[in-house]
């Protein structure tokens, strides 16, 4: 696989040219020329990696032979062989000369010279025979031959029209499921996308662009893709094909069929049409016809060969699993992550190795701010990661190495991997941003936002870029985008919470109002709202209202059984108190503004005011009087003790 096809960049000759010369290599040397323990390390070995000159490894391998190998293998294709009958003649040259017993040494700097050839002194003349401890060299009849086909059907292959480049996007389609058995809805469609996605060189339309193409289509965000729905879709996403699917069955046998359609003109692109003897084989049945479709749209088969994880392995053996994990994965997209969650347990029941399950129960815990639970998951998902795709890898270990050991610089370089791997992918640069924000590095993270936008003009990557302005300090740019939203048809809860906090950081209330009105009553988003109510009350010492918000938040964990996040809501109400000076409220149980049942919640409630116990500590420690300075004494008085009495609130709210 050349470093092109990697970044699933256009491909032409000089691709092929790349990959005959890592052939060479190994034939050369009995090793292949980039190595690694995974496909994600020997694609990165590719990028970076320079081949070790094969006379290192082999001493019979002569400097000309050498020479045209290193050549073929050029990571930029400008510099390599521009034509395959430049390859060829070279080859032809050093079959000649190593019968003669010239010596040959090829320029691999200049791409449209040909070799430099040297009469050796008749002495030190000799013909190199192959080694004994190597594979055979290429040599003869064998050398024209191979050459003759780089210079003929390789040619004829790189030259063909392909329906698609990989700066196209394309749209999966639901199932015709004719077989009556709902275990199939969604389901395929599912099965199909994680196939699809494990290609560098396709773009499937993220379920975020599909959700919001079909809201300014007036349709819900779920709505079944027919090929009609499908089609129109495509065409105003501005993609380039749209892939439908049927199954079908006559008693235990079931014909699977994918259709690729160009949006546009409606012309069938490219079929597969293949048989499973059982239901028990239709997902990998599935994944062989994705496979084939792959290379009929125009990947390259060195590609496709790579990256084809068998969907049993890349997701599960279990139809009804899947569906489940179909059924939750939807339900996030729709912005409801709590009620995902049962589906994705439900899940793992099913299939206890279903390793991205895990992973994105731990996204979601994460999310909702239940912190033992999302490391646990994300543990469990790192563990079963040779259970998934390429691709699928990259997401987990991402995952894990970024929220689980908390090693963000490592989860940087998997991402980065990541998005050179996948570059139409957007959820790698999506994540980066994120740990870049977390390590500090505001200007890069932008960056990333800038390029994600570009690739995918989606709703929830323009809210990034609202936060990347607010985060460079840029408001008025993120004022201005926020205005200009309505008008490119842009929206998302994550653009509200963004606006929100934008409007507070410009002491805009109305602003901050009109977004809080947007939210209120959508299930899933409305806690996230209610927590910057409560800051933003407790910021301008409001915190009668802050304390009703909190309230409402953690009686609203509580019934959701997530104790975390309402011990996270108790501790954030601890810290306001004890800013304000409410000393007693952590460390006393008669200051009790936050409601919790006296039994259940002993350790929770231990926990918050320890916590609050240590933020009034640090808060009084600053007002402490210097003992050779009893005049400079702050309002209130010196304080070298806890205070025993409630002290009052600032403000009533």
């Amino acid at each position: 696989m050349s470093p092109e096809q990697v970044k699933a960049k256009e491909l032409d000759a000089r691709t092929d040219l790349f990959s005959f010369g890592a052939v060479l290599y190994e034939m050369a040397v009995g090793r292949m020329p980039f190595n690694g323990d995974s496909s994600g390390e020997i694609c990165g070995a590719i990028l970076r990696d320079e081949p070790i000159p094969p006379s290192q490894l082999n001493p019979h391998v002569s400097p000309g032979l050498e020479a045209v190998i290193l050549r073929a293998l050029e990571k930029d294709r400008n510099l390599r062989y521009q034509h395959a009958a430049d390859m060829r003649a070279e080859l032809q040259r050093l079959k000649r000369d190593s019968n003669s017993g010239r010596h040959v040494v090829a320029k691999p700097s200049t791409p449209a010279a040909g070799v430099q050839m040297a009469e050796a002194p008749p002495s030190q003349s000799r013909t190199v025979g192959p080694p004994k401890t190597h594979r055979p060299l290429l040599a003869g009849a064998a050398v024209v031959l191979i050459a003759a086909l780089v210079g003929g059907g390789l040619y004829y292959r790189s030259h063909r029209t392909k329906p698609l480049t990989d700066k196209d996007t394309i749209v999966v389609g639901d199932f015709d499921n004719k077989t009556g058995d709902i275990v199939f809805d969604d389901t395929l469609k599912t099965a199909l996308t994680v196939s699809l996605n494990q290609s560098p060189f396709l773009n499937v339309l993220s379920d975020r662009r599909v959700g919001e193409t079909l809201r300014l289509m007036t349709l819900p965000s779920g709505a079944k893709l027919t090929p009609d729905v499908a089609r129109e879709l495509c065409i105003r996403a501005g993609s380039k094909v749209y892939i439908g699917g049927s199954i079908a069955n006559l008693g235990n046998e079931y014909v699977l069929g994918l259709n690729a359609v160009n949006c546009q003109s409606g012309e069938t692109l490219a079929q597969e049409q293949v048989i499973a003897n059982g239901k028990e084989k239709v997902l990998n049945a599935l994944g062989n016809a994705a496979a084939k479709l792959r290379a009929r749209l125009g990947e390259a088969h060195s590609t496709v060969e790579r990256f084809d994880t068998p969907l049993e392995q890349a997701t599960t053996p279990s139809l009804d699993a899947l569906q489940a994990y179909s059924l939750g994965d939807r339900t996030h997209v729709g912005g409801d992550d709590r009620a995902a969650v049962p589906f994705l347990k439900r899940a793992i029941q099913l299939d206890p190795n279903f390793a991205m399950v895990y992973v994105k129960l731990g996204v979601l815990y994460d999310n909702l701010g239940e912190g033992s639970l999302s490391m646990e998951n994300t543990k469990k998902g790192y563990e079963l990661r040779d259970r998934a795709s390429e691709r699928e890898r990259l997401y987990i270990e991402s995952n894990y190495y970024g929220n689980f050991t908390g090693d963000l610089e490592k989860g940087r370089q998997i991402l980065e991997l990541w998005a050179q791997m996948y570059p139409g992918d957007p959820i790698p640069r999506d994540n980066l941003s994120w740990v870049l924000n977390a390590l500090g590095q505001y200007d890069r993270a932008f960056a990333e936002d800038r390029e994600n936008f570009r690739l995918n003009p989606d709703a929830r990557n323009y809210s990034n870029l609202v936060s990347g302005y607010a985060n460079t300090n840029r408001l008025e740019e993120a004022s201005a985008m926020i205005r200009e939203a309505p008008a490119k048809q842009l929206d998302s809860p994550s653009l509200h919470f963004y606006s929100y906090l934008t409007a507070f950081l410009n002491n805009d209330t109305a602003g901050m109002q009109k977004q809080v009105a947007w939210v209120g009553g959508r299930p899933g988003i409305e806690d996230h709202m209610l927590a910057l109510e409560a800051s933003t009350n407790a910021f301008f010492g409001r915190l009668k209202t802050s304390r009703d918000f909190l309230r409402q938040l953690i009686e609203s964990a509580e019934r959701s059984d997530e104790k975390e996040t309402a011990a996270m809501y108790e501790a954030y109400g601890a810290l306001w108190e004890a800013m304000f000076g409410n000393a007693t409220f952590s460390s006393d149980a008669r200051y009790t503004p936050i409601s919790a049942p006296p039994d259940t919640n002993r350790q929770r409630k231990r926990y918050t005011r320890r916590l609050g116990m240590m933020a009034v500590n640090r808060y009084l420690a600053s007002f402490k009087c210097p003992a050779d300075s009893p005049a400079a004494t702050p309002p209130g008085g010196c304080a070298h003790s806890l205070p025993t009495a409630d002290v009052p609130e600032v403000s009533a709210g």
